[in-house]
C-alpha cells in the first residue's frame, strides 16, 4: 500500500481566451466547471500534486478547445488562464501569495522557497531561498555537478531605464545564473548578463552602492535593497544615475542584505514612494494577457508609473500600494497615450490583487482590465 500522502494545491481557473464563449472545464474526465463566462474566475479547487487532464469544451456547440495533461505542484496557490493564440487555447499558469502572507517582508526567518534558474547553459536548476536572499542548499544539475552553492544570493538588480531582474551571484560577486519568471520566462538585459560582477561602491554623497559592472568596468546597473531602493541612494538621487552618472567604485567588505522578494520600485523622475506602513498598503501585481498588445506601463492618472514595460503573458511581482480607491491607466512602453483606463479602483488595506489585462486593442472583445483578490 502507498502510504505517501500529496500536499494539496488551491487552484483556479480563469477564462481570459478572446473566443469570448463560455466554457466547459473537465480534469480527468470529471467535469469541475460548467458555463464559465469570458472574464470570470472560478473559486480555489483543491487538487493533490499530480498530473491532471485538462480538457476544455465550448459550452455552446460542445467542441473540444484544449486537451492537454498539465503537471500541479503542491502546496500552492495557482491561477492557471486560459487564452488564445492564432485560434488555439493555451493555458498560462500563475503561482499565487498564499492567503496567509500579507506581505513579502513579514515572511517568518525560517521561511524558505524554491526559484527556478537559468545557468549560462541554458539549464533550469531548482534553488532553496531564505528570505534574505540567501540560497540555503547546494543545488545541482542532472549530472551531479553543483552549479550553485550554498551562501550564493539571490539579487534583485535595475538597469538605467527602470528595468528589473533577478540573479543569482556567487559569493566572489559574479552573476552565474537568472531567476526564471513566474510564466516561465527569462528576459535578457545588459544588467542580468551572466558574468557581470556586482561591486560595493562609495559615490560623492558618501553613500555605500552595490552596483552590477560589465566585463569592461562599465556599471550597467545597481542592486536594489528591500523597499526598493537604490542601496544608499536618496529618491533625490536617482535621476542622476538614470541620466548617466556614474561612480568610481572602492570594493568593501560590508555585508548588505535584502529581501529577495522585495517589491519592484518605479524609477527617476517618474518613481512612487512606497514608504508607508503595511497596515495601510495593499499588495498589487499585472499580468498582461492581450494577445495583440503591445508591452505597457501602468501609471496614475498623472503618468506616475506603478509597472513598466510589462509584455504579453509576463507578470510583474508585487508592489505596495496606499489603500483606497484609485484610477489607473494603461500606456504602451514609452508613450502618453492612454490606451485604457480603470476608473474607481478599490484596494483594501492588507489585500493582494492582481491586475489582468485581457482582450484586444482595438478589436473585439476590447481590451479591458480585471481585478482579483489573491486569496480565499
Amino acid at each position: 500500500m502507498n502510504n505517501r500522502v500529496n500536499s494539496v494545491a488551491k487552484v483556479r481557473i480563469f477564462h481570459a481566451a478572446t473566443i469570448e464563449r463560455p466554457v466547459d472545464i473537465y480534469i480527468n474526465d470529471q467535469q469541475v466547471i460548467s458555463g464559465l463566462e469570458y472574464g470570470e474566475v472560478t473559486e480555489y479547487l483543491p487538487l493533490e500534486k499530480g498530473r491532471y487532464n485538462v480538457k476544455i469544451y465550448d459550452s455552446e456547440n460542445g467542441d473540444l478547445l484544449y486537451n492537454q495533461t498539465i503537471m500541479i505542484d503542491g502546496d500552492k496557490y495557482l491561477t492557471i488562464s486560459a487564452i488564445s493564440e492564432t485560434g488555439q487555447l493555451k493555458l498560462v499558469v500563475l503561482e499565487d501569495e498564499v492567503a496567509n502572507r500579507k506581505s513579502s517582508l513579514k515572511k517568518r526567518k525560517e521561511d524558505t522557497v524554491i526559484k527556478k534558474v537559468q545557468d549560462r547553459l541554458g539549464n533550469t536548476i531548482e534553488v532553496v531561498v531564505d528570505q534574505t536572499g540567501e540560497i540555503v542548499e547546494d543545488a545541482i544539475d542532472e549530472t551531479g555537478n553543483i552549479m550553485v552553492h550554498a551562501g550564493d544570493r539571490i539579487k534583485r538588480v535595475i538597469d538605467r531605464v527602470g528595468n528589473v531582474y533577478e540573479v543569482v551571484v556567487n559569493q566572489s560577486g559574479k552573476i552565474i545564473a537568472k531567476v526564471i519568471s513566474d510564466l516561465g520566462n527569462v528576459v535578457e538585459g545588459l544588467v542580468n548578463r551572466i558574468g557581470n560582477t556586482v561591486k560595493k561602491t562609495v559615490d560623492q554623497f558618501g553613500n555605500t552602492v552595490e552596483v552590477v559592472v560589465d566585463g569592461l568596468e562599465n556599471t550597467v546597473g545597481w542592486v536594489i535593497d528591500e523597499l526598493g531602493d537604490i542601496v544608499g541612494e536618496t529618491a533625490s538621487d536617482l535621476s542622476n544615475l538614470a541620466n548617466g552618472t556614474t561612480n568610481e567604485y572602492v570594493d568593501l567588505n560590508e555585508d548588505t542584505e535584502f529581501g529577495f522578494e522585495s517589491m519592484i520600485p518605479d524609477f527617476a523622475n517618474n518613481r512612487v514612494s512606497h514608504k508607508s506602513n503595511d497596515d495601510d498598503q495593499a499588495q498589487v501585481r499585472f499580468v498582461h494577457l492581450s494577445p495583440n498588445a503591445p508591452a505597457v506601463d501602468i501609471t496614475l492618472p498623472d503618468g506616475t508609473k506603478l509597472f513598466v514595460d510589462t509584455a504579453y503573458k509576463e507578470v510583474t511581482d508585487y508592489i505596495p500600494v496606499g489603500a483606497g480607491t484609485v484610477d489607473l491607466q494603461v500606456r504602451p512602453t514609452g508613450t502618453n497615450q492612454v490606451a485604457l483606463r480603470i476608473p474607481n479602483v478599490i484596494f483594501d488595506p492588507g489585500q493582494m490583487y492582481t491586475v489582468y489585462a485581457i482582450g484586444l486593442l482595438n478589436g473585439n472583445p476590447p481590451l479591458e482590465a480585471i481585478l482579483f483578490e489573491d486569496q480565499m
